[in-house]
C-alpha cells in the first residue's frame, strides 16, 4: 500500500465512523501541507453527497464533526473524538502530541491512530 492509499483508508475509516456513529473524527498533521492534503481526500469524496466544509472543519448532517488541526495549534480545546495522528513521530514534541490526543481521547473509549510513513 502507498501513502495515498493509508491516508485514503483513514479517510474513509474515519467518514464512515462519523455517519454511522456521530462521533466526531480529529486529524492532526505535524505539517499545514499534509493537513491540506487530508482534508482534499475528505472533500473529494463528500462534496458528492453536498457536505460543506466549515472553517477548516466538516459538519456531517447528523451533527459529527471532521476536524484538521496542527500540531502546534494553540487553538485544540474543547475536542473530543477518534483521532488520527499522521506523521507526527519524529516531531521533537511527541510527549506534547501523546497529551494532546491524550486528552481527545478520554472520554467514551474514542480510539488514537497513530500513522507515520518514514
Amino acid at each position: 500500500m502507498n501513502k495515498s492509499d493509508i491516508l485514503l483508508r483513514f479517510v474513509g475509516e474515519a467518514l464512515t465512523s462519523a455517519m454511522f456513529t456521530g462521533e466526531d473524527q480529529i486529524f492532526l498533521s505535524a505539517s499545514k501541507a499534509e493537513s491540506e492534503k487530508i482534508r482534499v481526500h475528505f472533500m473529494s469524496i463528500v462534496e458528492l453527497t453536498g457536505i460543506k466544509e466549515d472553517e477548516g472543519s466538516i459538519t456531517i448532517p447528523n451533527g459529527a464533526t471532521i476536524s484538521f488541526v496542527l500540531t502546534d495549534t494553540q487553538t485544540s480545546g474543547g475536542l473530543l473524538g477518534h483521532v488520527y495522528a499522521i506523521n507526527c513521530f519524529n516531531e521533537t514534541n511527541f510527549s506534547y502530541v501523546h497529551a494532546l490526543v491524550s486528552g481527545w481521547t478520554i472520554h467514551k473509549g474514542y480510539r488514537a491512530v497513530f500513522y507515520s510513513e518514514e
